[in-house]
C-alpha cells in the first residue's frame, strides 16, 4: 500500500530541493551578468574618451608633428588601459568560473543526499 501522505511530503521536498539550488544558480547568474556589463561599460568609456581626445586633438594641433605626438600619446595611453582592462576580465573570467564550479560541486552533492523524506523515482 502507499502512503500519499509520504509521496506529497517527498515531492515538497525534492521540489524545495531543485527551486533552492536553481535559485544558486540565478544569483550567481545575475552576479555575473551584472560584473560583465559594468566591466563592459568601463570598456566602452574609455573608447568614447579616446575618441573625443583625439577629435580634439586634431582641432588644437596646429603642426602635423605636434599632431602625430599628440595622437600617438593618446593611443599608447588607450592601449595600456585596454591592457589593464584585459587584465581585469581574465581575473573576473577565474572568479566567475570559480563561482560556477563551486556552485555545480554543491548542487552534485546536494543531488547525492537529497533531503530526508520519500524520494519520488
Amino acid at each position: 500500500m502507499t502512503n500519499p501522505t509520504g509521496e506529497i511530503n517527498g515531492f515538497s521536498e525534492q521540489t524545495a530541493w531543485a527551486a533552492e539550488s536553481l535559485t544558486g544558480l540565478a544569483t550567481l547568474s545575475v552576479h555575473s551578468f551584472e560584473h560583465l556589463v559594468r566591466h563592459s561599460y568601463g570598456v566602452a568609456g574609455d573608447a568614447i574618451e579616446y575618441a573625443i581626445a583625439a577629435l580634439q586633438t586634431g582641432t588644437t594641433s596646429r603642426e602635423v608633428t605636434a599632431y602625430l605626438a599628440a595622437q600617438t600619446t593618446l593611443t599608447q595611453a588607450y592601449l595600456a588601459r585596454q591592457s589593464q582592462r584585459q587584465t581585469q576580465l581574465t581575473a573576473l573570467a577565474d572568479t566567475l568560473r570559480a563561482g560556477y564550479s563551486t556552485w555545480l560541486q554543491e548542487a552534485a552533492i546536494a543531488k547525492n543526499a537529497p533531503p530526508t523524506g520519500t524520494r519520488i523515482a
